[in-house]
């Protein structure tokens, strides 16, 4: 009878705890996206959001684990009952999470990985500190208390990140498509009152059940070593590091989104259920021997051209993603299991907990912080796979046993130092023998052979690797082979990188290079093309990819040239407008005749050849390396030219919603879009907010035009909001004249006046109405998801 009764006290405080570890890994994991989502608009809507973001919640993750281990360690069960109470509690007045941002003018200096910190950090870092110090705490508390299975409180670690993952899930989902950020926000607030409902109830049973300290501290044995230490922090941080280098990848070919950013996170936390759940062995060990041959087949994905004509277009895109994902999954199995297989007694469970957080760290610190100094190449993720694919490595079990015997203890050392050498000059010759065979020496040379897939994989891994086998006798000598081969495709990415690029560089909003390929300089933003200009002395400054001037961009500019813009009366504009209208423009000091444009996303400043000789056109960029290289005739000639011309030209440097702001009342007769295209999406340009914005600094005569191209159908999002404003919304796709592959441009123009919205009609525009049951994007809701093209089929 008291057994039963021990056994239903038993599987209450287990359901008490694991609901606090699940709730408290629920809000964790929900809070991230939110809040990057809150934030990703200022800051442009590129993939640096959320590898900052990430790694700020890491450290105060690794914050939080050091904090339980100290507490645990320094306090009696009553007095650390009450510290985390008024952690708890006092962090809780702090909700809802709302919005805040450093100064443009502090940003400015501060930089925008430390800005982004720092609000982060003010919005949401006391409740997050707070959540973070669960996991470790509550599964201490555990291992103190006289149950069964106190001894080895891990499997709480598993429902901690199965609540995790259903948070993660839940997000992109259930919540965003649904729920607006301000009611996001408040069911955060809710869900940390039940959370600290939770740790409040298991601290108590904490208290009134623990073990005596003196007791406890009489089985305690030594701590881990040095060594376990360092293979925990290893083993922790690869995984770490590869989630962020494949969102990056991810995000850069598709959209920075929450559901881009989550599902490799996602297979992070998966793997963790995994390998502290039961039965794992023969998963960690399949992941293990699976792991490496994944790695070649996930880096020939990533920059083989026969493998890229053999696949083809979008099946490309999915078949790289989904291989990539595989290999992810993989890596995080086989690293967390060795991890989990040499978890130390519960006694160590926060030092073991704050070790493998210190991993994580480091590992989305190379990605976050380091990467972006030191590798303007961008192959991070390229680094870090080919260094999992080393650690998880080894010989099979019989042959390894079987040249172990064969081989005398003396002349392993010496071969640790021949092989690697050896396995080196081998991949050097297979590697150089390839570039050869396929004219990869010659940048104007680029012969792609579908057919010669296959001989490609045999030189640059079968033999390669098949060395690597054939001359190591251990583990260690097989891995220093795999180590030189690495060295040899990093110096090959290094040098065929150079061959085309003449300018890359990077910082925290795009991996930016300009390449010479087909008699055309080209402008690349990560993965993406963002304009191109001809090197043909004749066409130089003449658009040869979109905004012909006799295209339809062109054609509806000169029809708008024939419009009115004399200054708007009282009844047209409000007493407010006039007087911003009356002082001297911010944006150009003299008056104009004709009101000026603005670009929105200045690429390689193509949109300069719309300005004529005594015209005005002001770009809006938020990068200022794009900004640096569209001014640099060197590269791209259309601003140089048009200032040639004597076009007045005008650079913005910052968000473009936000600059706008600054600018006088009616000042623009033309506002182009361009800054959507391709897959990134900066949701808060398209709000209804921002185009009632975008109405007022344009001319009750002028239009505005967007370039919705890319894997997102932004028009059903224009056409909603015209609806909304009052405007009719026409669109027209605009086909690249350079291309054989019939690319086109779509645009979208929103236009107030019904006699100009007639011409258009008649150069060819088309009229779209909006459809009811779709949901206006606002400041407060946006659901990227639902305008997914299906383009990946």
């Amino acid at each position: 009878m008291n057994s039963d009764k021990s056994n239903r006290f038993e599987l209450l405080y287990v359901t008490i705890y694991g609901g606090a570890l699940i709730c408290s890994s629920f809000l964790m994991f929900f809070i991230e996206p939110f809040v990057a989502k809150l934030l990703l608009p200022i800051w442009g809507g590129g993939p640096g959001v959320w590898n900052t973001c990430v790694l700020f919640f890491q450290i105060v993750l690794l914050l939080g684990y050091l904090y339980a281990h100290f507490l645990s360690k320094l306090l009696k069960p009553s007095a650390q009952l009450a510290v985390q109470m008024i952690l708890v509690w006092l962090s809780a007045c702090f909700l809802p999470i709302r919005i805040w941002q450093v100064e443009s003018s502090a940003s400015a200096n501060l930089g925008p990985t430390l800005s982004l910190f720092i609000s982060v950090g003010v919005m949401v870092g006391g409740a997050f500190f707070s959540i973070s110090t669960t996991a470790p705490l509550l599964q201490r508390w555990f291992s103190d208390s006289r149950f069964a299975r106190s001894a080895d409180p891990y499997f709480l670690f598993a429902a901690s990140n199965l609540g995790g993952l259903a948070g993660l899930l839940s997000y992109p989902f259930l919540i965003e498509p649904k729920f607006s950020l301000a009611q996001q926000g408040q069911f955060i607030t809710i869900g940390y009152v039940c959370f600290g409902l939770l740790v409040s109830i298991a601290g108590s049973s904490m208290v009134r059940r623990h073990r005596s300290i003196a007791a406890s501290n009489s089985k305690i044995s030594r701590g881990p070593k040095v060594n376990l230490l360092m293979k925990w922090l290893l083993l922790s941080a690869v995984p770490s590091s590869l989630v962020l280098g494949l969102t990056e990848h991810v995000t850069g070919e598709l959209s920075a989104i929450p559901l881009f950013w989550i599902v490799p996170l996602a297979i992070y936390l998966i793997s963790f259920i995994i390998v502290f759940g039961q039965s794992s062995k023969t998963l960690v060990t399949v992941s293990t021997a699976l792991a490496p041959p994944l790695v070649a087949v996930s880096l020939l994905l990533l920059y083989s051209e026969n493998i890229y004509q053999l696949i083809g277009g979008n099946a490309y895109i999915t078949t790289g993603v989904s291989v990539q994902l595989l290999t992810l999954f993989a890596i995080c199995v086989a690293c967390h299991g060795k991890i989990a297989a040499e978890r130390p007694e519960s006694a160590h469970l926060t030092i073991y907990y704050f070790a493998v957080s210190l991993g994580g760290v480091l590992g989305s610190a190379f990605n976050a912080l380091v990467a972006p100094v030191v590798l303007k190449g961008g192959h991070e993720y390229s680094i870090v796979l080919m260094l999992a694919a080393i650690l998880l490595s080894q010989l099979p079990a019989k042959l390894e046993a079987r040249f172990a015997k064969r081989t005398a203890e003396s002349n392993r050392a010496s071969l640790d130092y021949v092989i690697p050498l050896v396995v080196l000059l081998i991949s050097a010759i297979c590697w150089y023998s390839y570039a050869i065979t396929r004219g990869g020496l010659d940048e104007n040379i680029r012969v792609v052979r579908p057919e010669s897939g296959m001989f490609e994989v045999l030189l640059r891994v079968v033999i390669p690797v098949g060395f690597c086998i054939l001359l190591a006798r251990t583990n260690r000598q097989y891995r220093l082979g795999l180590l030189a081969l690495s060295s040899v495709v990093l110096l090959h990415l290094h040098s065929e990188t150079d061959k085309r690029v003449v300018y890359k560089n990077r910082n925290f909003f795009a991996r930016l290079a300009v390449s010479t390929y087909n008699n055309a300089v080209e402008l690349w933003n990560g993965a993406n093309l963002h304009g191109t200009e001809s090197l043909n002395p004749l066409k130089r400054g003449i658009p040869d990819s979109y905004m012909y001037t006799d295209g339809p961009i062109g054609l509806a500019l000169n029809e708008l040239d024939k419009v009115s813009f004399d200054q708007p009366s009282s009844k047209t504009v409000s007493r407010e407008s006039i007087s911003r209208m009356n002082y001297v423009s911010s944006l150009g000091g003299a008056h104009v005749e004709v009101p000026p444009i603005a670009v929105m996303g200045l690429g390689c400043g193509v949109a300069a050849c719309l300005a004529k000789a005594g015209q005005k056109l002001v770009f809006y960029e938020i990068n200022p390396q794009v900004v640096e290289v569209a001014e640099n005739p060197f590269f791209f000639t259309y601003i140089y030219e048009a200032r040639k011309r004597k076009a007045d030209i005008k650079v913005v440097t910052g968000d473009a919603r936000i600059s706008l702001q600054g600018a006088n009342y009616g000042a623009y007769r033309l506002i182009i879009g361009d800054a959507f295209s391709g897959s990134f999406i900066p949701t808060h340009l398209l709000t209804v907010e921002a185009l009632r914005m975008y109405l007022k600094k344009l001319h009750p005569n002028g239009v505005m035009a967007f370039n919705v191209t890319g894997y997102f159908d932004l028009k059903r999002v224009l056409v909603r909001a015209a609806a909304e404003l009052g405007l009719s919304a026409l669109t027209i796709r605009e086909y690249d004249r350079t291309s054989d592959e019939r690319d086109y441009i779509e645009w979208v123009m929103l236009v107030k006046s019904a006699t100009f919205a007639e011409s258009l009609r008649k150069q060819g525009w088309v009229d779209v109405k909006p459809e009811n049951d779709f949901q206006l994007w606002t400041d407060d809701y946006s659901n990227p998801l639902k305008v997914l093209k299906e383009r990946f089929s």
